[in-house]
């Protein structure tokens, strides 16, 4: 077994890893590669020459009561099946953890894929930190009548900060926001954009499915009233901050995603966190 960071060419071993453990697309697959790939941020255990466990570390921030943490989102972790069983994936994690100490790190954040994930994860020191609310409004319940006007914005991460600045969230910068967009459009999804903020959606069955709702709550019902125009669809589904105020509509709360505190500062604070928001994962 050989872990390191990897390179330039080892790309077709991890499409090749990356489609047998999630079944996307090449060209999928190279999207992300081509936009978001760092080879010195991606992890790969190496087994008879070929590649058979890896993981990529995205940056972000921790954003809690309004300071910013140096962090890393720990993003398509992955092994290969034959593999299964022999513990690399413990092997990563420990590696990313040391390499994210050196480099001044405070946090790694990932979403489990399952829930059967969180169990795995906490054994390596992760905790629960997110929560999300998954609120469901139908249109008929919202009376806030508004015109609905696209418009063009430059800085998505403005917005979105603008949206959770009352929460403890994971802060993306504007090029990450921007690839969300992209990505979404690529599984058809749809998005809309004012000056208060913007949705990202799918839309099946009249019901509009929110990937993130960039709306401030003293703005929930502009941005739901914007929403149902833009889509038409009669329902929506959106995940929000826990506190996030709504005055409509039925919500139920479930856990998101974990966090593991790297440096000394964020053990203490990771312990407090229980309703912090993930949103936007770039998948």
């Amino acid at each position: 077994m050989n872990i390191r960071l990897s390179e330039k060419n080892d790309i077709n071993g991890m499409i090749s890893l990356w489609n047998e453990a999630f079944g996307d697309a090449e060209n999928e697959i190279c999207f992300f590669l081509d936009n978001k790939y760092i080879s010195e941020n991606t992890l790969i255990i190496e087994e008879n020459g070929k590649i058979a466990s890896m993981l990529f570390l995205l940056e972000g921030n921790m954003r809690i009561k309004a300071v910013s943490y140096p962090s890393y989102y720990l993003y398509a972790a992955c092994t290969a099946e034959e593999f299964r069983g022999r513990g690399f994936m413990a092997e990563l994690l420990a590696e990313a953890n040391r390499i994210a100490f050196s480099r001044g790190k405070d946090f790694i954040c990932l979403m489990p894929g399952e829930k059967s994930l969180f169990e795995f994860y906490e054994k390596h020191g992760y905790v629960t930190a997110f929560s999300k609310k998954i609120l469901t409004v139908k249109r008929k319940d919202c009376d806030y009548s508004s015109e609905f006007r696209k418009i063009a914005v430059n800085d998505y991460q403005k917005l979105r900060n603008n949206a959770f600045s009352e929460f403890d969230y994971f802060e993306w910068d504007n090029r990450s926001v921007e690839f969300a967009f992209s990505h979404n459009r690529m599984y058809s999804g749809q998005s809309l954009e004012t000056c208060k903020g913007y949705v990202l959606y799918n839309i099946k069955d009249d019901t509009a499915s929110v990937k993130e709702f960039a709306f401030a709550d003293k703005n929930c019902m502009y941005g739901l009233s914007s929403l149902f125009s833009a889509s038409g669809c009669n329902k929506a589904v959106i995940c929000l901050p826990v506190d996030y105020k709504s005055e409509i509509g039925e919500y139920e709360i479930a856990p998101s995603a974990m966090l593991y505190p790297v440096s000394d500062r964020s053990k203490s604070i990771a312990a407090t966190l229980k309703n912090a928001y993930l949103g936007l994962t770039l998948d």
